[in-house]
């Protein structure tokens, strides 16, 4: 029986180097961040949830795009989707919503979900 021996070299040696200033990276923007609060609160409170109120799109059409590709599926009409599941259920929330006055925040999202698969 042959045994075989395991090498010792670092798979990702450029991963390992970066590390460390990705670190120093994200101290210094915390440190940017915490400054900013106490300067001026209200503005630096403004800012960070305006960017995560932006960000959500994109976050949520990168994870779709990860989903897909681990499923085995080339999907490149990801962003076509949101937009197009977007539209229709602002258009449903406008006739809904005139239809019937007590319509769901539920609904709307269901025919939104449908529209996108």
């Amino acid at each position: 029986m042959a045994t075989t021996t395991a090498t010792t070299e670092p798979r990702n040696s450029w991963l390992s180097s970066i590390r460390p200033l990705a670190a120093i990276l994200t101290v210094a923007i915390l440190i940017a961040i915490l400054v900013s609060y106490a300067i001026n609160p209200r503005v630096t409170t403004a800012v960070l949830s305006s960017t995560l109120r932006q960000s959500t799109p994109l976050v949520l059409g990168a994870l779709c795009g990860i989903l897909c590709e681990r499923s085995g599926v080339v999907n490149i009409g990801i962003e076509g989707q949101m937009l197009f599941a977007a539209f229709i259920a602002y258009i449903a929330n406008v006739y809904l919503g005139l239809a019937l006055p007590d319509v769901n925040l539920s609904l709307i999202l269901f025919v939104a979900d449908v529209v996108g698969i």
